[in-house]
Protein backbone atom coordinates (compact mmCIF):
# COMPACT_ATOMS: atom_id res chain seq x y z
CA UNK A 1 0.00 0.00 0.00
CA UNK A 2 2.54 2.49 0.78
CA UNK A 3 4.86 1.41 -2.16
CA UNK A 4 2.01 2.52 -4.02
CA UNK A 5 1.76 5.73 -2.91
CA UNK A 6 5.77 6.76 -2.70
CA UNK A 7 5.73 5.24 -6.80
CA UNK A 8 2.37 7.95 -7.29
CA UNK A 9 4.27 10.68 -5.05
CA UNK A 10 7.36 10.43 -6.80
CA UNK A 11 7.22 11.60 -10.35
CA UNK A 12 5.16 14.34 -9.06
CA UNK A 13 7.87 15.89 -6.75
CA UNK A 14 11.20 14.94 -8.88
CA UNK A 15 9.72 16.66 -11.43
CA UNK A 16 9.00 20.11 -8.94
CA UNK A 17 11.95 19.74 -6.98
CA UNK A 18 13.85 20.12 -10.85
CA UNK A 19 11.86 22.90 -11.37
CA UNK A 20 12.80 24.52 -8.36
CA UNK A 21 16.80 24.07 -8.95
CA UNK A 22 16.08 25.41 -12.67
CA UNK A 23 14.18 28.11 -11.11
CA UNK A 24 16.71 28.99 -8.57
CA UNK A 25 19.71 28.49 -10.80
CA UNK A 26 17.71 31.07 -13.31
CA UNK A 27 17.81 33.29 -10.40
CA UNK A 28 21.31 33.14 -9.38
CA UNK A 29 21.90 33.29 -13.19
CA UNK A 30 20.26 36.72 -13.89
CA UNK A 31 21.43 38.18 -10.34
CA UNK A 32 23.30 41.40 -10.51
CA UNK A 33 26.95 41.61 -8.99
CA UNK A 34 26.74 42.22 -4.92
CA UNK A 35 27.12 45.72 -4.00
CA UNK A 36 30.15 47.25 -1.96
CA UNK A 37 28.95 47.83 1.62
CA UNK A 38 30.52 49.06 4.61
CA UNK A 39 32.88 47.34 6.88
CA UNK A 40 30.95 45.39 9.69
CA UNK A 41 32.35 46.79 12.80
CA UNK A 42 33.58 44.82 15.66
CA UNK A 43 31.51 44.63 19.06
CA UNK A 44 32.22 46.89 21.48
CA UNK A 45 33.22 45.36 25.10
CA UNK A 46 29.52 46.60 26.21
CA UNK A 47 27.92 44.84 23.69
CA UNK A 48 29.36 41.61 24.09
CA UNK A 49 28.95 41.28 27.74
CA UNK A 50 24.53 42.33 26.63
CA UNK A 51 24.91 39.65 23.89
CA UNK A 52 26.20 36.83 26.38
CA UNK A 53 23.55 38.28 29.08
CA UNK A 54 20.97 37.40 26.60
CA UNK A 55 22.62 34.41 25.05
CA UNK A 56 21.00 30.88 26.23
CA UNK A 57 24.25 29.09 25.38
CA UNK A 58 26.16 30.79 27.79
Amino acid sequence: MAAKLMDAVRLPLTLAGCAYLLWLSWKLWRAGAPTQREKAQPMTGGGAMGFQAVNPKA
